[in-house]
């Protein structure tokens, strides 16, 4: 229903990957997190105000309220940004926790004034093999505030569209 406004359908990919297999644990909550000085990303312009800078590294310390899923964060930054406020993110992050490592992917948007909201899916090395960790972001841009959880599993697949008819 969601998608229906958006003048696509969407179906489900063919291969039924076992996703989901154990128990969901509790929400993931952020407790803090502590960047280092990075080097400021190289903005790109097109002299019509859209902007872009892309593999901006960034370090962290994260802090989440599962141990699993707190350490030494590693990331590639990149987006597009219009004239008038809005961007797109994309990049990579890795987390090394203390029995494992995290690898995934995430993306989100910025809207006017700062607005940001971000979904990241990472999967599980190490300890954490065969475990799935996502989260949802929401806040202003540099303190986003969010929640996610571990599951046993993998990621679930991304639905593949389908053009409309053409009429």
């Amino acid at each position: 229903a969601l998608l229906a406004g958006l003048g696509g359908s969407v179906v489900a990919q063919s291969s039924e990957p076992e996703v989901g297999t154990g128990p969901a644990h509790e929400w993931v909550t952020p407790v803090s997190r502590t960047c280092s000085d990075p080097d400021q990303p190289v903005v790109t312009g097109d002299g019509d105000g859209f902007t872009w800078f892309r593999d901006w590294t960034y370090r962290c310390r994260e802090n989440l309220s599962d141990p699993r899923v707190s350490g030494d964060l590693t990331g590639s930054y990149n987006d597009d940004c219009w004239v008038d406020g809005y961007c797109v993110y994309w990049g990579t992050e890795e987390l090394v926790g203390p029995d494992g490592t995290w690898t995934g992917a995430f993306h989100g948007t910025v809207q006017p004034g700062g607005v940001q909201t971000s979904y990241k899916v990472m999967t599980g090395s190490g300890d954490y093999d065969g475990l799935t960790f996502i989260w949802h972001g929401t806040g202003m841009a540099g303190s986003v505030d969010g929640h996610g959880f571990i599951f046993e599993g993998a990621p679930p697949p991304m639905p593949v569209p389908e053009p409309l008819p053409a009429e």
